[in-house]
């Protein structure tokens, strides 16, 4: 047996040889400490040459180990540097550095955090399971749509009441289409008309945009449009709106002056089961000057335009996104839009139309995209569940720059000017600040949640 040892080992070359021939010399060397020592002095010596063999042996597995790993790492350089030539991995990091640079530059000096009771923001109104809102320009007035009710609420934000409710007059029947997240119950979006004199609210009656008086609650006119209604867009003038359609997949362009529909454009081809279960209104985007329109499209993650004057799609460079596309608003100082997909925030520019990314998710599975700021400056994300969070972004910065507890949260809608997050809660209305923020370095940390925007690989 030794001789076939021997003979075996010789054959081997390297770490394998020195593993044969260490084995036998060590094999020899207890036999012959076996035939020497009795006792307990045999056992203690045994036990010794054991101990000292086993580091030994971790010792030369660990050397070898490290040679392996240096040959491998050889060789993927060697792999990298013919199919990925040097140059290319220096100008992708230059182009990384410069965008980590213009990014510092634009971050925001914050304000000093508060405690986490200020952060919550104040509780406007205990209505539950709010599904959109409108308030009127003076703050005080508050109209909630109730989907689950099929109902608007009017409600004093000053004295902290129900004005008075609005309910459909007739219950809505179940669509034969039946429209995924839609749950066929009731009333979708909200929109005050100029002079607040009327409110027009989708899904209040099956397939039509309702027209309402605001001091008597009476529905004045039913408009058609497309199958499960949902999100609205008013023009500034009050005279045009655009409603998208869910089930049809298709954007309604309606004529609030003579209360007509006048065309329905269809967004591509769908097989009209609807795939939503975002309890939001789907997002749409009207340009500064009202005569383009952008939806995402439903069937896959496409941005189709629409031009709002011949009511006809339009070619549209930018229109691939990375994703199911969640929020979305044009710049109203230069045109730029902004949107929100499953990678990222983007950019397309005004004159070449070409998208840019300006913001990769880092941990983007805990929170959801819920709005950008009227001036497109500001991103809201939510996280789910209990003891959630509200997180604001700035968006040319990639920077937190806000942090405010929430729990179960609809959705959410920016004032105005953007200072002030009207929360849609579970249990109610929450008005947050924009500049009453806890430390953002404190999610940044937390082990659950983390960075949300990181620079995107050039």
């Amino acid at each position: 047996m030794v001789a076939l040892t021997l003979l075996y080992g010789a054959r081997q070359t390297g770490i394998d040889n020195a593993c044969h021939i260490g084995g036998l010399i060590a094999g020899g060397a207890l036999g012959w400490l076996s035939a020497r020592l009795s006792g307990q002095n045999r056992l203690v010596t045994e036990g010794g040459i054991i101990v000292a063999g086993s580091l030994l042996l971790t010792g030369a597995i660990w050397l070898a180990q490290q040679q392996m790993d240096e040959s491998v790492l050889q060789v993927r350089q060697s792999l990298r540097e013919a199919f990925y030539p040097q140059e290319i991995e220096q100008e992708r990091r230059q182009k990384k550095q410069q965008l980590a640079e213009e990014r510092n530059a634009l971050r925001e000096t914050l304000s000093a955090s508060v405690s986490r009771e200020q952060a919550s923001g104040d509780l406007l109104a205990e209505i539950a399971d709010i599904h959109d809102m409108a308030i009127s320009r003076d703050g005080n007035t508050l109209y909630a749509a109730i989907e689950d009710t099929n109902s608007i609420v009017v409600f004093d934000l000053g004295q902290k009441k129900i004005l008075h409710t609005f309910t459909a007059p007739i219950a809505k029947e179940k669509s034969v289409k039946h429209c995924g997240g839609c749950k066929d119950q009731g009333v979708r979006s909200l929109a005050l008309s100029p002079d607040e004199k009327l409110i027009y609210a989708t899904s209040f009656e099956a397939n039509a945009l309702s027209v309402i008086n605001v001091a008597t609650g009476e529905i004045i006119q039913s408009i058609t449009t497309g199958a499960h209604p949902d999100s609205l867009i008013l023009s500034r003038d009050g005279t045009k709106a655009w409603v998208m359609n869910r089930t049809s997949n298709s954007v309604s362009a309606i004529d609030l002056v003579a209360y007509q529909h006048v065309a329905d454009i269809p967004l591509e081809k769908y097989d009209g089961t609807g795939t939503s279960g975002k309890p939001g209104a789907w997002v749409m985007a009207l340009s500064p000057d009202e005569r383009t329109l952008l939806v995402p499209g439903e069937g896959r993650g496409n941005i189709v335009r629409i031009n709002t004057i011949t009511h006809q799609k339009e070619d549209f460079p930018a229109g691939d996104a990375r994703g199911t596309i969640s929020a979305m608003r044009f710049r109203p100082e230069n045109g730029e839009v902004i949107f929100a997909d499953s990678q990222g925030i983007s950019r397309i520019s005004i004159g070449d139309q070409q998208t840019s990314i300006m913001t990769q998710w880092c941990s983007r599975s805990v929170y959801s995209v819920e709005g950008i700021s009227p001036d497109g400056q500001y991103l809201a994300l939510v996280s789910y569940g209990l003891q959630g969070y509200v997180i604001l972004l700035n968006i040319n910065a990639g920077q937190i720059i806000g942090v405010y507890p929430a729990s179960y949260v609809n959705h959410l809608r920016f004032s105005a000017d953007g200072r002030k997050i009207f929360v849609m809660a579970k249990n109610g209305l929450i008005q947050m600040d924009r500049t009453r923020s806890l430390d953002p370095q404190a999610i940044i940390r937390h082990p659950q949640y983390g960075n949300v925007a990181c620079i995107p690989e050039p």
